[in-house]
């Protein structure tokens, strides 16, 4: 669930163009989705995973 929301989230700035090249929306993605899938940190709530990841979101 929290990928989809990542993806939301991803797409909402692509919209509002805060991000707007290829790399960065890669980086969003794959950065996300690995902090989702670690073992050392469980994500249960998107903010969370907003306040506590190295990406500007």
């Amino acid at each position: 669930m929290e990928t989809v929301k990542i993806l939301a989230e991803v797409f909402l700035q692509l919209y509002k163009g805060d991000i707007f090249d290829a790399d960065q929306v890669r980086k969003y993605l794959c950065d996300g989705i690995e902090y989702c899938r670690s073992e050392e940190k469980q994500v249960h709530d998107f903010d969370q995973l907003k306040s506590t990841h190295s990406v500007r979101w």
